[in-house]
This record gives C-alpha cells, structure tokens and sequence, in this order.
C-alpha cells in the first residue's frame, strides 16, 4: 500500500502536509487523505478541527489561518484522523508522523505501548505458550507504532476489557466507524424530512419510511398475538430456560416511549441491512463485514425489490410521518400511523418479505463465527457512539438497553411467527403449544447457539461487568458537602433547600385561593396527632375523612360554605358564575400539580420512579388505600416499582411527609377532594 505525503508548497508556510493512501478495497479507486500538523506531527479533523487546533496549539490567527483553511478546502475531500480506515500493519514507517515503541501479540493484532498490558492481554486471551519464557519473541514482537491521532485519541493501542470480551474492534477493524453509523440511521424525522429538497433524498426517506411502518405493523401483530396466547405460553417466552418457564408471564405494558425505542433499534437494523445491500453481497461482506445465508439474502433482495418498485407508491404517500424516529431525534415513533383501518387490515406487499428476513435473522445457528449472523454483527454497529469529536465504543451501561430492545421486538416476532398457522386464537391446540415448546428450545433458549442465546449473553456479560466495574458516576458530593455535581454542572445545597422550601409555600398559597382565604385559620384546625385512622381495609370509599372520630375536623368545611357560595353563585340569576367556576377548577389544578411535587420531593420518592402516581386516599372495592395518618405523621404505601419488574414481586416502602405538606394533603382529601367527586 502505497502512502504518500505531500506539503503544502509554500501556500501554508510549511504548517500543513497531506497524507494519502489507496482505499482497503481494491476494486475502487477511492482514496484517504488526512491533513497534517507539521509541528505536532498529527492529523487534523476537517473543518472546525484546523480552527481549533491552530489557535488553541499553535496561536495563529488572521491571515495565517485563513490560508490554512483554504488549503484544506482545495485538498478536499479531507477524511477525519480519529475513525479513517488506518493503513494496514506492517506498513513503511511514515517519516512525517511520530513513531513510538510498543509491542505486537504474536498470535494475533493486538498492539501497545506497556509491557505490562501485553502480558495481561496474552494471559486473558488465551495465547500464553507453556514452553515459553515471559517476554521472549514467542509471545510478543517489538514493534515501532504510529498513529494519525494524538495519544488522548490514539487507536489500535490499547482496548478496555468490555470492548475486548464484546469482540466490536476486532470484527469491525480496517472499516470506517463513521459509515456504519450512517448507515444504521432510521428514517428522519418528519421535522428533518420537511427540510429535504433532492427528490433522490425524499424518496429515500419515503422507503425508509414505509419499511419502518412494515415493521411496526408486524410487531403490533405480535402485541395483538400476546392476548390470544394462554398465559403458560407467555411464562415460556419470558423465560431463557428452555424446560421451566418464568414466574412472570411476558408483558408489552410498557410505556409507550420504551416500545418506540425498543422498535427504533431493529428498523435500524433493517435499514442498515437495505443499505449495504444494495452495493451486493460481495461489496457488503468486504466493506461492512457482514455476511448474508442464502435465504436471508433472498429476503433481502425481495425488501430491495419491493421497496423500489413504482406499483405502491401511493402507500408512501400515504404513510403516517409520525411512524419514523432517527437516532437522536426527540420525535417518538408512533406505530401504525394514520392509516387507514382497511388499508392496515390487508398491509404493504412488503410486509411478508420483512417478516421473512426478521425470521430468518433469527433462526440460524451460530457457534464459533457469532459475527457472521447479520443481527449479531449490527450488535457491533449498535456498539458505535458518535461523540462532539470523533467515535468511540458504548459503555456497558448504555449497551446494555439497545440489546434489550432487540431481545424485546425478537419475542413478539418469534411468538407471532410460530402461531401465525394457527387461525383460531379462543382455543389453541396441544399441537400448538408443543410446536412452540420446541421452537422455544431451538431459538429462544439459552445455550441454543441462535443469534437470540447470544444476545442473551450479551446482556448477561454487559450487566455484570456494570455491576463489577461500576460506571462514570454522575451525581459526586464536593468535599465540602455543601454542594454537589450532576453530570458536571454545580447544585449548592442551599438552592436545593429553597427550592425545596419554595415548593411548599407556592402550595400554600394555591390551597389558600382554593378555600377563599380561609386557609390560614384552618390549618390551625389540622392536627395531626388527634387524627384516628386504621391500617385496615374497611370497604369501597373508607379513609380517614369518613372516621367517626375524625367528626371534630367537619366545621373547616361548613367554614368555606359561606365564601364560596358569595364567590361561585349568583343569586339573582340563580345559576353558577361559570367564569369564576372555571377560575377556580384552573387554580384546583395547579395546587393538584404542586401538591405532586411537594409530595415527591419531601417524601423521599425516588427521582423516576411512577409510584407516586399509584396513591389512592380511600379504599376501593378490591384495594386497599395507601394514604394513612399514623402517629401523627401522613404515611404513603407504595410499591417499589423497579424491584417488581425485575422480580415480579413487589416491596412495599412507607415514607412519611413533614407536617406542613401532610396538612396539606389532609385538607385536600378532607375538605376539597371528598366534596366535588
């Protein structure tokens, strides 16, 4: 491979070279070129990156500067040094660039510049020699390395172990990080679409569009598919043991966001797949690394076809803009769109042909090659993260929830698939459930060596290394304890408290509104601790406001009679005063909104957990209230959400509230809330 350098001839004095090599491919006749610092002996990103590092670096400025970057747009087209495709080991030492000793693993690419990370990497990767002795040329080769990028973005030097045991770099190595990503994008935003002017682009989009709707139309089969199944089925497909089914049966209510996030990481999949497949399968194996089967690139090749054809393009039109998400954008997929109910009934020819690719993504056994499976090599592309300057590779915590997406959409797929014979959904067969006992075993097991079993393991790998090497933390205290750090940004401590304390008497001066000014003198009537209430269930509507006890607290609300009476009713039409009434329902929901947040924050609610939504202030005919007044204290009863969806049961935690919002709460539920439902 030839590398090539060339100055600038005098047009940048001297500052600035051009670096080229032939493209790895070598049908085409592609090149890469990197711009050089000639003082720092490094390559520069294109565009804002010559800016940044001439003035930051090398303070030039004015005239100077203006003459590098128009060097650099006469050199064009520029690749970026931190994710261009570096020119194959072993090449000649390039003079312009630094060279620094390091070492190579003799058995396989594996380069760095400590010794001691070249035994540890030979030890976990298996290629220690017995008869060897520690640092003999057996094991390891001095080598002299160089890099485009300076050490803080340097590449093939060092991998951390997540990225090592994942596999990505030594899969996707030689390839451009940066073309994968693009070609994983999901289709735009309706936002983003409304901006295009090619009508190439717009069309693009619009088969993007109609592929995502295809397959959001097989997962709401899926969804539909979950309902008909007995609840045995259900234990099975949430389990990963093929001979005991789950204590929980398989659920789709989750919030709507997490479904559109879920589906967004397999359209991506099957547009990424489109993509490359339109260069051919020898282009796509040799440029992307990902490889087909011949019934999966059957199936491709008919998605293409469909997609192409002019006979449906009145269903693009007449696709629904809000069934598309892009990575990154904040507009949510909307399964289904607005599309009619007949037209969704009969579906998109493409439909089955998605469906078939989907099926057979997942049914194809894998041991050794896991990558050689289209979905577990977009799990690589799904490890790719673009960052501010360059690319880099997602940490476990991040991954972690891109797989659940993927095993999520690959149950409904699987579930609809193995009944989709099966025509009546009131009684299905013992032929069924057994069918898809064995179909369970065969691909939705662990240990069936199926691209599913894998993901598994990824999963499992992923949350155990987060568990074992924890994470960048986001929330550290200073040293002083009177401030914290979210994510970078500063929180002193007393803003926190006023904030708090604000949220409070922002609540009291909307109860005050509420009750016509009478709240000031009726808080005085609210005493906690001569409040009765029990801990038991008691029947539809019981709570404490309806304890014979609690008769004493009855006057605060005969004293807001007469105010709200002279304020909500006129006399002489006799009628309400319907702009006042709808005045004051506006300001009920206001102090219902701050009463929220002044229970979640001084109650200890966890930052996003739901079960503040689940209070319920007096029993129903089948479950118990979960607001109590004990010991003087107003105690909540909820269930820890997170632990019940991880272990299907849930743990139930009581918080008590101070006693300014406890009366608060008591006066809404006493006086207000009792009174107009």
């Amino acid at each position: 491979m030839a590398i090539r350098y060339e100055a600038d001839g005098g047009r940048t004095g001297g500052k600035v070279g051009l670096l080229s090599w032939p493209a790895a491919d070598a049908s085409s006749s592609q090149e890469h070129r990197v711009l050089l610092c000639v003082s720092c002996r490094v390559g520069i990103r294109p565009d804002d990156g010559i800016r940044l590092h001439f003035w930051r670096t090398h303070r030039v400025k004015g005239e100077a500067l203006r003459q590098i970057v128009d060097y650099s747009y006469a050199a064009e087209p520029i690749a970026n040094p931190h994710t261009v495709p570096l020119p194959t080991d072993g090449s000649p030492q390039i003079e312009q660039l630094l060279a620094i000793d390091g070492f190579s693993c003799s058995d396989c690419r594996f380069l760095t510049t400590s010794r001691k990370l070249i035994r540890v990497h030979r030890s976990q990767a298996g290629h220690d020699h017995t008869t060897s002795c520690r640092g003999s040329n057996s094991d390891w080769n001095e080598v002299r390395l160089q890099t485009l990028s300076p050490r803080s973005y340097a590449r093939g030097l060092t991998e951390s172990t997540w990225v090592r045991e994942m596999g990505w770099a030594r899969h996707l190595a030689g390839t451009d990080m940066g073309e994968h990503l693009q070609a994983s994008l999901s289709a735009l935003s309706a936002t983003a679409r409304v901006k295009l002017r090619s009508e190439v682009e717009i069309i693009e989009e619009q088969r993007l569009l109609r592929l995502g709707v295809s397959f959001d139309r097989q997962i709401g089969k899926g969804i539909e598919r979950v309902a008909q199944v007995p609840n045995e089925v259900l234990r099975y497909l949430a389990s990963v043991d093929p001979n005991r089914p789950a204590g929980a049966p398989f659920k789709t209510e989750n919030g709507q966001d997490t479904k559109d996030r879920y589906q967004v990481y397999w359209k991506r999949y099957l547009c990424y797949c489109v993509r490359v497949g339109r260069l051919g399968r020898e282009v796509a194996t040799e440029r992307f690394r990902i490889r087909f089967n011949d019934p999966q690139w059957a199936s491709l090749e008919e998605i293409i076809q469909r997609l192409e054809t002019n006979s449906d393009s009145d269903r693009e039109a007449s696709t629904s803009p809000a069934s598309s998400s892009h990575i990154g954008s904040e507009e949510p997929a909307t399964p289904g769109g607005e599309v009619d109910e007949e037209e969704d009934r009969i579906g998109d020819p493409v439909d089955q042909a998605v469906m078939a690719f989907c099926i057979r993504s997942l049914q194809q056994k894998v041991a050794v090659h896991l990558f050689d499976n289209p979905l577990l090599h977009f799990t690589c592309v799904l490890g790719i993260s673009s960052t501010r300057k360059s690319y880099a590779w997602r940490p476990a915590t991040e991954y972690t929830t891109q797989i659940a997406g993927l095993i999520w959409c690959a149950r409904l797929l699987l579930l609809e698939h193995i009944f989709a014979a099966d025509e009546c959904s009131e009684d299905i067969g013992p032929e069924a459930i057994e069918y898809f006992l064995t179909q369970h075993r065969d691909w939705l097991a662990d240990g069936s060596f199926s691209p599913f079993s894998a993901m598994i393991r990824m999963m499992a790998y992923g949350k155990g290394f987060r568990k074992k090497e924890g994470g960048t933390p986001r929330l550290m205290w200073e040293d002083s304890k009177e401030a914290l750090r979210y994510l970078g940004q500063r929180i002193p401590l007393n803003d926190f408290r006023f904030m708090a304390a604000s949220i409070i008497t922002d609540a009291e001066e909307l109860l005050d509104q509420l009750m016509f000014g009478e709240w000031v003198s009726l808080s005085q009537i609210v005493v906690l601790r001569r409040i009765t209430d029990s801990l038991s269930f008691e029947g539809p509507g019981a709570s404490f406001a309806t304890h014979e006890k609690n008769s004493w607290l009855e006057p605060g609300f005969r004293k807001l009679v007469g105010p709200g009476i002279a304020q909500l009713w006129d006399d002489e039409v006799g009628n309400f005063r319907m702009a006042q009434v709808q005045q004051w329902l506006n300001q009920l929901q206001s102090f219902r909104q701050a009463l929220l947040v002044s229970t979640h924050t001084w109650g200890g609610q966890p930052g996003r957990g739901p079960e503040i939504m689940t209070i319920r202030h007096c029993d129903t005919q089948d479950m118990l209230r979960n607001v109590f007044v004990f010991d003087g204290q107003v105690m909540l009863v909820t269930d820890r959400d997170k632990a019940k969806a991880i272990r299907g049961i849930g743990r139930k935690v009581a918080r008590f509230l101070p006693e300014t919002v406890g009366r608060l709460m008591v006066a809404y539920i006493l006086w207000i809330l009792r009174r107009i439902y």
